[in-house]
């Protein structure tokens, strides 16, 4: 989910206008101190989203009082504000002219991944910027995001394609932990790991606190080793390392999203 979304109805409108695309305009700096105020009216403006954030938070974190879970909630939604504002700058300045100042970390795993016969397949990490760390992703593999070919196994023939898998709810899944509730894999992410015999790279932008952005590769993981009961081994060890790198940046994990609310 973007998150202009995540923000509510009133924000994701106003930033849908020429509102936005002026504030696209403006240097990334700017257009993020610019973001943290529209996170905090994007609380203030979507009751929704805060009820979603207090029950995720309160099921995941339920040694936070409660002032320190409204104070996790209001740097979510400012988080979010400057990453809505980051992707207005993107929009102008394209994925390639991003990467210039973005940091990598695990270089080293991508190119192990490149290195095998197969293209990888890309899963888009939900912590962060996930629309960021597509776009990323598709320009270090040379590639523009698009889904694979169904009719073919393996999916698309073009080399080094990036395919986005989001880990959401699949209600005919077993669960999987996650920040202390439970959460399904999506029957794409499931089905790939049945059938690709291929290698699958994490993918994942996080904003330092200075407020550059670090793109970061974990894995590869070989999915012909996760067929077994739907690839939930596979998924689990990707969910566990997805969550210790979250607790480290609570603000920047899509409390206020849905589909993330526990069970």
């Amino acid at each position: 989910m973007a998150s202009a979304e995540l923000l509510g109805p009133v924000v994701g409108r106003a930033l849908a206008t020429p509102l936005g695309r002026a504030v696209g305009r403006l240097p990334r700096a700017a257009a993020r101190s610019l973001g943290s105020a529209i996170g905090e009216l994007a609380r203030l403006t979507h009751p929704a989203g805060r009820a979603v954030a207090r029950a995720s938070l309160a099921a995941a974190l339920p040694e936070l009082s409660g002032p320190e879970r409204a104070l996790r909630i209001r740097r979510a939604f400012r988080h979010q504000g400057k990453t809505a504002c980051d992707h207005l700058v993107l929009a102008r300045v394209g994925a390639v002219g991003l990467c210039r100042g973005i940091a990598l970390e695990g270089w080293e795993r991508l190119e192990e991944a490149l290195a095998d016969r197969r293209p990888p397949v890309v899963c888009v990490s939900p912590l962060g910027d996930p629309v960021t760390a597509l776009a990323a992703a598709a320009t270090y593999l040379g590639a523009d995001g698009e889904e694979p070919d169904a009719e073919r196994p393996g999916g698309s023939t073009r080399p080094r394609d990036v395919v986005r898998v989001t880990l959401e709810p699949d209600p005919g899944a077993a669960p999987l932990p996650l920040f202390g509730g439970r959460v399904r894999p999506s029957p794409r992410a499931a089905a790939l790991c049945r059938d690709l015999a291929a290698r699958l790279l994490v993918v994942e932008v996080a904003a330092e606190r200075d407020g550059r952005l670090r793109l970061l590769f974990d894995g590869p993981f070989a999915l012909d080793a996760g067929r077994r009961e739907g690839g939930r081994e596979l998924l689990g060890r990707i969910l566990a390392g997805i969550e210790r790198r979250a607790g480290r940046r609570l603000e920047q994990w899509p409390w206020m999203a849905a589909p993330w609310r526990v069970e």
